[in-house]
């Protein structure tokens, strides 16, 4: 399970990278700073994915974009 602290650590690369929580959910960071929770599920047999950012999540804080705001998920 990832911490807050760890998180909030996790510095940008070239390539977007992918931090497992566990049970399907991993946090996916890309290269131009944002982080976003992504659940991996199989619905009729195909592999599917959730993305979504938070509201006022810290790890969501910094990306401040009108992009950021538009993908934003309850």
């Amino acid at each position: 399970m990832l911490s807050d602290t760890q998180i909030r650590g996790i510095k940008p690369q070239d390539r977007p990278q992918k931090f497992s929580d566990g049970g399907g959910l991993h946090l996916l960071v890309k290269p131009n700073g944002g982080k976003y929770w992504r659940y991996s599920y199989r619905f009729d047999g195909k592999q599917n994915f959730g993305i979504g950012c938070l509201s006022g999540h810290p790890t969501c804080a910094g990306e401040g974009n009108a992009q950021a705001s538009a993908s934003t998920t309850c």
